[in-house]
């Protein structure tokens, strides 16, 4: 009846998703006088917070499951109360509501690419319990630097997540939480691989699975043969990572998460495209895109167009591989935190551009693409510009100068298998002309590649910034 009485002169409303809404001045003056009541505050908001706490434990299993569209809706509709009351519980620091609540507040913030609330969100509550004694708050401390860790890793912040995965093996120091160490050594893991030391990374995710193997967890071990996938894929070690991709999908179709299926089906498809499989490639990166859109996932859509964009230029199709990687870019610029994948798009949109004879815009994308790579300390992203600028200088007829920076490529231990491959056919397509005298002048091929492996990535690097920014 008070409700109705509310509603009947607009200090309450009744929205179109049948929740009610208390009018801004009488939201206001609610707090105003609970704010004079301190027992009486605490007391609201510590039911507050534990309403919230039961709210999002109750989606944790959906949110990781065939449920997870709903679960993300139901989220959103309430995140301003969530957020407010994940602040209470770390003001009052509740460790069991905090406990009840990560996991499927992680997701949301995950899936909607909300990566500096993450790191944000998570920084706060571990600072919280750093100077835990209980064993059970400082195992929570440890799952609160793992999540912060990942969205480190998210943001491309890689030096940053390395220090908090370090604090993290710390903390769980002496303790039998196999789970716990599996994903942080997984996330070092990673942090590794984009760092471009490709052979300790493999070492990190090995270790991961084996962890994760014994602990019984398939969700724990799915996220770690997924990253085990990703660093043999990037060592070209085809057949092992689609061995490795499939059990890990055939574990997230059994758990139903699909923006975890989506993902090995786009990891199933590089390597198609890799091996010459483009019709299989765009089928499985299609599958991904689909169900990335369904859920709004920004980031994984970026990443599906990217690669059907990558597909689309190993097949020559130029006018549709810079329609996807543009749409690409689109979906990307609505959230600037995806520097990693960005920096790919546009050192494809870069070669596509020079496949075309656009020289100009072929520069111009190639400087973002490096410069993205050096503002995020990512070696293989660099490393793949420097194959496409070689691409484009033996376009321009530079063929002398493209030979010793595909050289370079080829030969540096940072290069992913792609990267390489692309580097090593370019080699193979210049050599005829480099019968020409004017190369000859220059000196031979192999005086030429000896040259480019000589060099230092750096300074390779410094140089040809300087380069493409006067050229373009």
């Amino acid at each position: 009846v008070l409700l109705t009485a509310l509603v009947d002169k607009s200090l309450v409303r009744w929205n179109v998703s049948g929740r009610y809404e208390l009018h801004e001045v009488l939201l206001r003056y609610a707090e105003e006088k609970l704010g004079g009541l301190a027992d009486a505050e605490t007391q609201t908001r510590d039911r507050h917070s534990e309403y919230y706490a039961t709210f999002l434990a109750h989606r944790t299993a959906p949110i990781q499951s065939a449920n997870q569209k709903e679960a993300l809706n139901e989220i959103g509709a309430e995140i301003a109360n969530v957020n407010a009351a994940w602040q209470w519980m770390i003001a009052r620091r509740r460790a069991d509501w905090i406990e009840q609540s990560l996991v499927s507040l992680g997701y949301f913030y995950e899936i909607k690419s909300w990566f500096q609330e993450g790191v944000a969100a998570f920084q706060r509550a571990a600072a919280a319990f750093a100077d835990a004694i209980e064993p059970a708050q400082q195992m929570l401390y440890a799952r609160l630097l793992i999540s912060q860790m990942s969205f480190l890793i998210r943001l491309d912040r890689y030096v940053e997540a390395r220090e908090v995965g370090y604090a993290c093996l710390r903390a769980l120091r002496g303790t039998d939480a196999q789970t716990e160490l599996a994903r942080t050594v997984s996330n070092l893991g990673h942090i590794t691989y984009r760092l471009g030391n490709h052979g300790e990374a493999k070492q990190f995710m090995q270790e991961s699975v084996e962890l994760t193997r014994t602990t019984g967890n398939a969700r724990a071990l799915s996220v770690a043969l997924n990253n085990l996938g990703a660093v043999t894929l990037a060592l070209g070690e085809y057949a092992y990572a689609r061995q490795v991709f499939e059990e890990c999908l055939t574990i997230k179709r059994q758990l139903g998460d699909q923006r975890s299926i989506a993902n090995s089906l786009d990891n199933l498809g590089i390597i198609a495209r890799e091996q010459g499989a483009f019709a299989q490639a765009r089928k499985f990166h299609r599958e991904s895109l689909a169900i990335y859109q369904t859920l709004d996932d920004q980031r994984g859509a970026q990443t599906a167009l990217n690669n059907l964009g990558a597909v689309a230029f190993r097949e020559g199709c130029y006018g549709e591989a810079r329609q996807f990687l543009q749409t690409s870019l689109s979906v990307g610029a609505a959230n600037p935190h995806h520097g990693i994948i960005t920096g790919f798009t546009l050192a494809r949109l870069g070669a596509v551009a020079g496949a075309l004879g656009e020289f100009a815009e072929a520069r111009r994308h190639l400087r973002d693409a490096l410069t993205t790579a050096m503002e995020i300390n990512s070696t293989p992203l660099a490393l793949l510009v420097l194959a496409e600028t070689g691409a484009l200088w033996h376009a321009e007829g530079k063929s002398a100068a493209a030979v010793e920076l595909l050289a370079l490529v080829a030969a540096h231990p940072s290069s992913e298998q792609e990267a390489r491959d692309r580097a090593q056919r370019l080699l193979t397509q210049i050599a005829p002309r480099l019968a020409s005298d004017t190369f000859a002048d220059q000196g031979h091929l192999g005086e030429a590649q000896a040259r480019g492996r000589a060099r230092q990535l750096e300074q390779v690097v410094n140089e040809l910034l300087q380069k493409i920014g006067r050229a373009g």
